[in-house]
């Protein structure tokens, strides 16, 4: 029968935790460096749907609807469709129920596409 060397077993335990722990350690750093490369555009996503809202107080609808990026500009709801030099492609989804909007923003600028895209 083989005989397990102790001091072999700790050195691989050693080993096999500091390379889980550098895997962790990437994981995080790419999830903060998504998170930071996404930022802008989520923040542009929430003011879309912050200023859809505002309109259509404004302007009221009573029904299930979609606002195109194009139409937006044209009703004087944003200025323009364009996300940190990328020109922007998009809507925003509407859903009166209860009084209450509820609104989505679904955007494509260059790399970035907001999940649901199309789906609408």
């Amino acid at each position: 029968m083989n005989r397990v060397d102790l001091k072999q077993m700790h050195f691989i335990s050693l080993v096999w935790g500091g390379i889980l722990f550098l895997i962790v350690i990437a994981l995080t750093l790419f999830g903060f460096y998504f998170k930071y490369r996404t930022k802008v555009y989520k923040d542009y996503e929430s003011i879309l749907e912050e200023k859809t809202k505002e309109y259509l107080l404004s302007h009221p609808v009573s029904y299930e609807n979609s606002y195109s990026l194009e139409e937006l500009i044209n009703l004087g709801v944003i200025e323009e469709a364009k996300v940190s030099e990328n020109a922007c492609e998009g809507y925003v989804s509407v859903l009166y129920q209860n009084d209450i909007y509820q609104t989505d923003a679904y955007i494509k600028c260059g790399i970035y596409k907001t999940r649901g895209y199309g789906e609408f």
